[in-house]
């Protein structure tokens, strides 16, 4: 079968390469089957049945994969709802946009809203739907919602306005009977005074040239982008973000998902919190003036390590992400068990899942101490210099090879023991660089912001390491830590009942290395121990 012949490893590799640059999209070396499947599912769907339209299927993609209408269509994700996000679209209707309803009134009675990344249309009809709602004289209004997405196919979806009922899952802020008809074939149908208000087109949210043809820039009232940058690599985000900046009026306020937020890619941004709802404004904005979020630049909580228990002590022992071989060439420094100038011990204790490594201390064998020299009782200068040494050559391996998740581990325990939180941060962000969706990169980051007393920042990273992979235990159980220290014990135990959920698809004997080694039964005995205190 041609399928035999193509697309081969290197192929795939070029591919996902040239994606990225033209779309911003990542594929991480360990997801090309899946780009394979997407290559094929495409070769199908345009009925290519000989090898010399395979192969120029295969050229044509290489040298321009974001212009193929059906590729793209396979390759993007198009799942999404009405009001997705309960929150935000209730801080839509009862803050946001009656500000800038109230500011506009006053000027040119114009509102521009801009759905980046649409996807079928639910989020700009919603928008549209409230704004219905809470505006009695629209007629009076000049009001424009453009919708965007990369995929053309899923626009004329949009655009016809038909959805199933599994599309009004979320709970509605406002009546939407009105806005709404539902038909006999069981699909429903927006009315047609909601469709009218908003226009859908097809756009590369990284082609400045075309957006700035259609959107000028201080164009923009409100713009969601919501679950798009996430899959970007971080420098194409960055590109995308200027963009975003740059279209916006200097009142104008940006949406992003919560697992987007970020200080380092939203740096020309001022970050604010309008109903619970984080958002992006410009710095000279009325909401930077009145509700910035007041960045904490924190020293390490002060919690005590007594009474170290299998959930509490969590936040002193996050999960160790550690599945690496011996590494030769990594300076061999013991930072995790350090005791600071201050005689308090470190908390970090990185070698400890969620305290169930020290259960296990109590409960199996003795763990064996570690019997490298760790001297800095004795001579402190000459501690710092083996760390700042350290720092340095770690530093060094990472600017080599970016995937080198045990060495950012080791780095980000320096960060952590020497209290360096910015730069803890910056060192994840760069290697965030080269594979944005790296679930243990966003988890160490949300470890970096734990110990520097941030809770609100490490569970909104934990999120994003989540939403990278679902299934990564460590994070669940930090998450489930977190919330229990802040009195969420109903949200604690669901984290914990998913980890269950995630174990019962492993073998008893199978050893979860992302947890230090702890066979997957042991691990299933504490964590269900966990859920009864």
């Amino acid at each position: 079968m041609i399928a035999d012949l193509y697309p081969d490893d290197q192929y795939l590799s070029d591919l996902s390469q040239r994606i990225t640059e033209d779309c911003g999209i990542v594929f991480a070396k360990d997801k090309l089957s899946d780009l394979k499947r997407i290559v094929l599912l495409s070769c199908k769907e345009m009925q290519i049945t000989t090898r010399e339209e395979y192969s120029r299927y295969l050229s044509i993609l290489r040298n321009n994969p974001c212009n193929d209408e059906i590729f793209i269509h396979n390759l993007t994700i198009s799942e999404t709802y009405f009001f997705r996000d309960k929150k935000l679209h209730l801080a839509l209707k009862n803050e946001i946009l009656p500000g800038i309803i109230a500011r506009k009134q006053k000027e040119d009675r114009r509102i521009r809203i801009w759905s980046a990344a649409c996807s079928s249309g639910e989020e700009p009809y919603s928008i549209a739907i409230i704004i219905r709602s809470i505006l009695p004289d629209i007629a009076t209004w000049d009001i424009q919602i453009l919708a965007t997405d990369i995929n053309a196919r899923v626009l004329k979806r949009a655009k016809a306005g038909k959805y199933s009922s599994w599309s009004f899952r979320e709970e509605a802020p406002v009546d939407i009977d009105r806005y709404i008809k539902k038909d006999t074939n069981n699909t429903t149908t927006v009315a047609g005074e909601i469709q009218k208000m908003v226009s859908f087109q097809a756009l590369n949210l990284l082609c400045e040239k075309k957006v700035r043809n259609i959107i000028p820039r201080g164009y923009v009232d409100l713009l969601l982008c919501r679950n798009v940058l996430m899959y970007f690599r971080a420098d194409k985000a960055a590109s995308v973000i200027d963009i975003l900046y740059g279209s916006l009026e200097q009142e104008g306020v940006l949406v992003v998902s919560p697992q987007e937020l970020s200080e380092t890619l939203f740096f020309q941004f001022t970050q604010v919190c309008v109903s619970g709802v984080y958002l992006y404004v410009k710095p000279d904005s009325f909401l930077a003036q009145n509700h910035s979020v007041e960045k904490k630049i924190t020293g390490l909580s002060k919690k005590s390590d007594a009474g170290v228990g299998a959930l509490s002590g969590l936040t002193k022992n996050r999960p160790h992400i550690d599945n690496r071989p011996h590494i030769d060439n990594r300076p061999h420094i013991d930072i995790s068990d350090k005791t600071r100038g201050n005689g308090t011990k470190n908390r970090t204790a990185t070698r400890d899942p969620a305290g169930v490594l020290h259960q296990k201390a109590q409960n199996d064998k003795p763990v064996q101490k570690d019997t490298r020299d760790t001297h800095e009782k004795a001579h402190p200068d000459l501690f710092r210099e083996e760390v700042k040494t350290a720092e340095t050559q770690f530093l060094d391996i990472l600017a080599d090879d970016p995937a080198r998740i045990d060495v950012l581990t080791d780095l980000v325990d320096i960060y952590i023991q020497t209290k360096q939180t910015d730069e803890g941060l910056a060192a994840c962000d760069r290697v965030l660089l080269s594979n944005p969706i790296e679930p243990r990169v966003h988890y160490l980051k949300a470890t970096i912001h734990e110990h520097a007393g941030d809770i609100a920042s490490a569970l909104q990273t934990l999120r994003q390491s989540l939403y990278a992979d679902r299934n990564f235990i460590p994070a669940h159980l930090m998450i489930s830590a977190l919330y229990k220290e802040q009195g969420r014990q109903k949200d604690a135990t669901r984290h914990l009942a998913e980890i269950l959920s995630i174990m019962d698809q492993m073998e008893d004997t199978r050893i979860t290395a992302e947890t230090d080694g702890i066979p997957v039964a042991r691990l299933r005995e504490m964590v269900r121990a966990m859920m009864e205190t």
